[in-house]
């Protein structure tokens, strides 16, 4: 459902692990000339789709650590916290390798990719998110940037993070690339139980047993998520 807002606005692509195998084979087959018309009209339909107009979607999901604890100024006494992102920025040993986090007076951002997250303060979307909703409200939503960590930028006051900051600034090779990174996350969650897929649900399972899990039940927070 998170989708629908961006199916009027691009050509939406999921990216997915293509695995090639190769063989010791060889067999021989009469040669075939390929057909020059049908690479060229391939070729120039894939030319047709602008770039601006394709949205490439990435799902992260997880528990506590996908919410993101990682945190951004904490301040000990009147130093940076080690650790945060503030004390690798200004640290020499690791200056530069941040630096592309802070822009002039502020923490970096990119337009072109947009995070969205099912945590804004208290509100977890638990039993799911509210379609449309409102941003900072009943979600969280907006330009790749610090703050998307555990609770939101509303919750968390732009001093928390996730994965989803690595994760995008390495993906991001070109400003004209659009990418639309959804993080379904909720810290202190079982796999076994909350995260159980329906793919475990057919036999019994000795780390699974009544009355705390039913290993015959799809976990809650997979539907969810």
């Amino acid at each position: 459902m998170i989708l629908l807002h961006y199916l009027s606005h691009y050509h939406i692509i999921l990216p997915s692990l293509i695995l090639i195998y190769f063989s010791s084979h060889v067999v021989s087959a009469p040669l075939r000339i390929p057909n020059l018309n049908l690479r060229q009209e391939q070729e120039e339909e894939r030319q047709s789709h602008n770039d601006n107009n394709i949205l490439k979607v990435y799902v992260l999901a997880g528990q506590s650590n996908m919410e993101g604890h990682g945190e951004v100024s904490t301040m000990d006494k009147t130093t940076p916290m080690n650790g945060t992102l503030l004390y690798q920025l200004l640290d020499p040993r690791t200056r530069y390798e941040f630096s592309k986090l802070w822009n002039a007076s502020r923490w970096s951002s990119w337009p072109n990719i947009q995070v969205w997250f099912n945590e804004a303060g208290k509100e977890m979307g638990v039993n799911g998110s509210k379609v449309p909703g409102v941003n900072n409200v009943d979600f969280s939503a907006g330009d790749l940037t610090v703050g998307f960590g555990t609770g939101g930028p509303s919750g968390n006051e732009n001093n928390f993070f996730g994965p989803e900051l690595g994760f995008g600034v390495g993906l991001n090779t070109s400003s004209e690339e659009k990418i639309l990174i959804i993080k379904t996350a909720w810290g202190g969650k079982s796999l076994a139980v909350d995260f159980r897929p329906p793919s475990s649900t057919f036999d019994e399972d000795p780390y699974c047993q009544l009355p705390d899990c039913n290993p015959y039940k799809v976990g809650h927070f997979y539907k969810v998520m």
